[in-house]
């Protein structure tokens, strides 16, 4: 292939492209790697004078390359302001999807090109356009943290509240991605506790990633503190499994509750104890958690810590007054659970004491 038009759209040589096409090159000729076309070249370099003379010549201005990207994309793309309000002006497509449903504003969106978005949206763009994996321009603001785009957007009536295939709303994307200005910016807008598929909250996310200043912002602007998932953890108990005892104190203090039990009967104290994260169970028996609370199977905190070899916890938990001698409802003590799991350095301590 003779990539001499293709590289005078790149380039801006209009003087060129006259001598090509009225020599009979073909103004529509498609790369044979990627499928774009002299236009969309031109569009993405955002050369003005050649899409211009590229039109005049008869380009087709919807034509799109081998991942259905318009020279409007990929013009919105690079932030050509002039290009896309060129190629606006000349009837380009302002719908029309790529390949996986992403449109022109999408794609200024997750490039945060304001000026651009601005643009479509005076031109009619719709905010609230999905792609395939149930996305919006507003959710791909949220997931890069570009703030005064998502602005745009709310001013422009779109929907905080849409979610995509996972459930995961722009507010679970900024709080995942630790976008604080912009979870503060959403918080005041949508619905604080909506859940994905899972059933996870955006706190529920935060605690997850360990983002404590997000969790906050959270927190004091009216998050539940204690919603759990479709599996019945709670945020706390979440923290608690990850060993995250800053975040286990904030929980706390805004009122988790320490004996939450998730569908397993498990409790905080008993994932610390597992886990063996000492700082964890200090915190949490100061909050009140019980140690005596039992699993479906029987297992308390000193028994879980038992099985699994946990031997500090062992004796912290002893130090902090629980009692290494009682038996659960099913009988087993810690001298037991620990002789059949095998930890015998444990066994050794039980017995000594």
């Amino acid at each position: 292939m003779d990539y001499a038009l293709m590289k005078a759209a790149q380039n801006g040589d209009c003087e060129t492209i006259r001598l090509l096409l009225t020599h009979g090159m073909d103004v529509n000729e498609i790369d044979d790697v990627f499928g774009v076309t002299p236009l969309t070249v031109a569009s993405f370099s955002g050369q003005t004078e050649v899409i211009s003379l590229l039109l005049e010549y008869g380009a087709g201005i919807d034509l799109t390359d081998r991942q259905g990207r318009t020279a409007l994309m990929q013009a919105a793309f690079r932030g050509h302001n002039g290009a896309v309000e060129l190629l606006l002006a000349r009837g380009a497509d302002i719908h029309e999807p790529d390949h996986v449903g992403k449109t022109p504003l999408m794609e200024a969106a997750r490039a945060g090109h304001v000026g651009v978005g601005r643009i479509l949206v005076n031109h009619g763009a719709q905010p609230d356009d999905l792609d395939q994996f149930g996305r919006t321009a507003l959710i791909f603001c949220a997931l890069e943290g570009y703030g005064e785009f998502a602005q745009l957007l709310l001013d422009a009536g779109a929907d905080p509240r849409i979610s995509d295939k996972n459930g995961w709303t722009a507010l679970h994307w900024a709080v995942f991605e630790a976008h604080t200005d912009m979870v503060h910016l959403l918080v005041r807008e949508t619905k604080i506790d909506s859940r994905d598929k899972w059933g996870r909250t955006p706190l529920m996310v935060a605690v997850r990633e360990n983002h404590i200043e997000v969790a906050e912002c959270l927190l004091s602007n009216g998050a539940t503190a204690d919603a759990p998932d479709k599996n019945q953890r709670t945020p706390l108990i979440v923290s608690c499994c990850h060993g995250f005892p800053k975040i286990a104190e904030l929980l706390l203090s805004s009122g988790a509750d320490p004996n939450a039990q998730d569908k397993k009967g498990r409790t905080p104290l008993m994932l610390a104890c597992i886990k063996g994260h000492s700082e964890l169970v200090e915190i949490l028996l100061s909050h009140g958690a019980m140690p005596a609370t039992e699993t479906q199977d029987g297992y308390t905190a000193l028994l879980g810590a038992c099985a699994f070899g946990q031997t500090h916890i062992v004796k912290l938990l002893i130090n902090k007054g629980v009692d290494c001698r009682a038996v659960n409802s099913l009988g087993y003590s810690a001298l037991l659970v620990a002789s059949r799991a095998g930890k015998q350095e444990i066994v050794k301590l039980l017995m000594e004491l």
